[in-house]
Order: structure tokens, then C-alpha cells, then sequence
């Protein structure tokens, strides 16, 4: 009689667990990061151009 907790069905590829390596890691890290100061510095250059938009506004007006 076999248990039934040791019968698997078979683990096909699509299954299977990846394992990344250490580089590709730490490449996904600092690009996620890259991304991230990027984006900030696009919208803190989108607010300052709105917000001199409006001083210059408020200061011709």
C-alpha cells in the first residue's frame, strides 16, 4: 500500500521553480531603481515648470 503524499503526478517545465542568478538580481534591482529616479526627476521637472507657470501668472497679473 503507498502513500499517497509520496505520489506525485510528473512536474512538467512549465512548473518548474526559476532560480536567477545573483547578476541578473541584482541588474533587476539597480534597473528598477534607474526607473525610479527617473520618473521622479520627470515629475519633479513637470511641477516646477507648472508651478513657475503659475508665479509668472500670479506675477504679470
Amino acid at each position: 500500500m503507498s502513500i499517497a503524499s509520496t505520489h506525485r503526478p510528473p512536474v512538467g517545465r512549465a512548473h518548474r521553480v526559476e532560480r536567477r542568478n545573483r547578476r541578473r538580481v541584482a541588474r533587476s534591482a539597480v534597473h528598477g531603481l534607474v526607473s525610479l529616479a527617473a520618473w521622479s526627476v520627470l515629475f519633479l521637472a513637470l511641477g516646477w515648470l507648472v508651478a513657475a507657470g503659475f508665479y509668472g501668472l500670479l506675477a504679470t497679473g
